[in-house]
């Protein structure tokens, strides 16, 4: 670039780098959470970070594909730092491409499963539900949890699915009792 002088530690400009970043700037940096979880950890580790390449972050992208899923991969990278479970250096993008995000993804989809799946199958209480469903969530939103709005959409959640799904669980409960079970 004419007149401009990049760092030494700048990766080289090339299509892909600026491919990258275009998609880092719509499918990350668009999600609040991750846009502030991006910025503290760059306050924290400088260049020398988790996610101090682009490619690295295109990874979790193409990992992920979802926004929730995307605001849980970073998340779980950041919790596995802050947990002392893992060092800075372990997050090369071969690591983050093969380890990382299949087991961070692993644990979202299974995060999922319990949210919904299993707790619509199971006979819980509607309290109970409630407060299973608004466990933290990756803030895909740019509410905090225990914001008003936060809990307004757990609570509009709780209610849906209270609506239907809940009553053919406890209908299903209810027969099971009569059936003789326990």
């Amino acid at each position: 670039m004419v007149g401009t002088s990049l760092a030494k530690s700048t990766e080289p400009m090339s299509a892909s780098f600026i491919d990258c970043a275009l998609t880092i700037n719509k499918r990350v940096l668009t999600i609040p959470a991750c846009a502030e979880l991006l910025r503290a950890m760059d306050d924290v580790y400088g260049t020398r970070g988790p996610f101090d390449s682009v490619f690295k972050i295109q990874i979790i992208i193409n990992r992920s594909k979802t926004p929730s899923a995307i605001a849980w991969v970073l998340e779980c990278v950041v919790d596995q730092l802050r947990m002392q479970q893992l060092e800075v250096g372990d997050f090369s993008t071969r690591k983050l491409d093969s380890l990382h995000c299949p087991v961070a993804m692993l644990k979202y989809q299974f995060h999922e499963y319990f949210l919904t799946t299993f707790i619509d199958k199971h006979p819980f209480a509607l309290a109970d539900k409630q407060t299973a469903l608004c466990v933290r969530r990756p803030q895909v939103h740019s509410d905090k949890p225990d914001s008003p709005a936060w809990r307004d959409r757990c609570r509009d959640r709780v209610a849906e699915q209270a609506g239907t799904k809940l009553k053919h669980g406890l209908r299903a409960h209810r027969g099971h009792l009569l059936r003789g079970g326990a």
